[in-house]
């Protein structure tokens, strides 16, 4: 294992898999840029996975609609 992969390899706090930033892999772009952006949680020390993203982003545009209908 390089030391860039020991630097880019994240794990995800929501479920504790391992993610790829590719900015800390010295990349311009990650897969995330393609995604609404999402503050992290309070107190979070990493980016999400991709399927945690995704599970977070899809709960935040619940609320905001139960939001925008009461």
């Amino acid at each position: 294992m390089g030391s860039d992969t020991a630097t880019a390899s994240q794990i995800c706090p929501a479920c504790g898999q391992p993610l790829r930033c590719g900015v800390a892999m010295g990349d311009s772009q990650c897969w995330c840029f393609a995604l609404p952006p999402q503050l992290s949680p309070e107190g979070a020390a990493s980016c999400l996975c991709p399927d945690c993203l995704a599970k977070a982003l899809a709960q935040t545009s619940d609320a905001d609609d139960t939001q925008a209908t009461t």
